[in-house]
C-alpha cells in the first residue's frame, strides 16, 4: 500500500481515489456554486507552444526523468533542477507516464525538483494582449502540509508575486487557483473545493477576454466544473530569459528557492501552456 517515503503507491492510490470519486461522482456531476460556470464534456488535451506528457523514450518506470522533452510547437530549453536529494521519477500517468515529484517531509534538509522551462529564441510563450491557456493533469498526495521551507504547492507558473507579470497554477491546501498579474493589476480565481488526493484532475486555467476562468475535471464526471473572475489586467510580458518553472517555485535564474520551494507533492501529466 505505502512505500518508504509513505506515499501510497500507484495501484492503491489508483484504487482509493476511484473509490472516492465513485461516491462523490453524483455530487459533483451537479455541483453549481456561485460565480459558476459548467459545460458540457470533458476539458480537452494538452496543446500548444509547450506540452509535457512524459512518453517520450525507452527508460523503464521508476527511472529517474532529467531532461523531458516537448512536443508542443515551439522551441524550448527544458531542464530538471533538483535541491538535496530531490529528483523527478517517471511513474504511470493519466495517460502513459508522468513524472512523480518529491513527497512532503516536514523535518530534514530540503528536498526539491522542478522543471525549468525557457524559450530558444523567440518568447512564443510571451501572452502579451493574447488568449492564454495552460494547465496540467493532477495527482496530489494523500500526505502534504506545510513547513518552513514548503508552504504551498506550485504547478506552473513564470514570474514571481513581486515581479510586473506572472502567471501562475497552484494548489493551496489542495485548492486549485489561478493568478494573472500584468500592467493594469492582478487576477485571482480559485476553485470551491479541494481536489480528492490520489484521483488523477484535470485542471486547466485561461485568460480570455478580459476574464480569468478555472476548469478542472476528474474521471468520471459528467461535465467539467469551472469558476471565472473579471480580469482586466492588461499586458502580460516578460523578459525572455524569466523561465516557466514547474511543480516548484523557481526564481529569475531559474534555479529553485530552497528557502520556499512551494514543491507539488505527487504526479504531473499532460502539463502544456497555449498563447493564441
Amino acid at each position: 500500500m505505502a512505500d518508504a517515503s509513505g506515499r501510497l503507491s500507484s495501484r492503491a492510490a489508483t484504487t482509493v481515489g476511484a473509490f472516492i470519486l465513485l461516491v462523490l461522482s453524483p455530487v459533483l456531476s451537479g455541483c453549481t456554486a456561485a460565480g459558476e460556470t459548467a459545460s458540457a464534456g470533458a476539458l480537452p488535451g494538452p496543446r500548444g507552444e509547450l506540452v509535457l506528457e512524459f512518453d517520450e523514450g525507452l527508460s523503464p518506470e521508476g527511472a529517474t526523468l532529467t531532461a523531458p522533452q516537448n512536443s508542443g510547437t515551439a522551441k524550448l530549453r527544458v531542464k530538471v533542477r533538483t535541491v538535496g536529494k530531490g529528483r523527478l521519477e517517471k511513474v504511470a500517468g493519466r495517460s502513459g507516464y508522468a513524472a512523480r515529484t518529491p513527497a512532503f517531509s516536514p523535518k530534514g534538509p530540503v528536498a526539491a525538483a522542478a522543471i525549468m522551462v525557457r524559450p530558444r529564441s523567440e518568447d512564443t510563450l510571451a501572452p502579451g494582449d493574447r488568449a492564454l491557456r495552460w494547465g496540467a493533469d493532477v495527482q496530489l498526495d494523500a500526505k502534504g502540509g506545510t513547513s518552513a521551507t514548503d508552504d504551498g504547492a506550485n504547478v506552473i507558473q513564470r514570474g514571481l508575486y513581486r515581479d510586473a507579470s506572472q502567471v501562475k497554477l497552484q494548489l493551496d491546501q489542495g485548492v486549485p487557483s489561478c493568478r494573472v498579474k500584468g500592467t493594469e493589476g492582478a487576477a485571482v480565481v480559485r476553485a470551491g473545493r479541494p481536489l480528492v488526493p490520489g484521483v488523477w484532475t484535470r485542471v486547466h486555467c485561461q485568460l480570455r477576454h478580459g476574464r480569468l476562468t478555472l476548469s478542472m475535471s476528474a474521471p468520471g464526471q459528467a461535465r467539467p466544473e469551472s469558476w471565472h473572475t473579471a480580469a482586466p489586467v492588461g499586458t502580460v510580458s516578460f523578459r525572455r530569459s524569466v523561465p516557466v518553472g514547474i511543480a516548484a517555485k523557481v526564481d529569475g535564474r531559474g534555479r529553485i528557492e530552497a528557502a520556499q520551494s512551494d514543491q507539488f507533492n505527487g504526479a504531473l501529466d499532460n502539463i502544456f501552456w497555449d498563447v493564441s
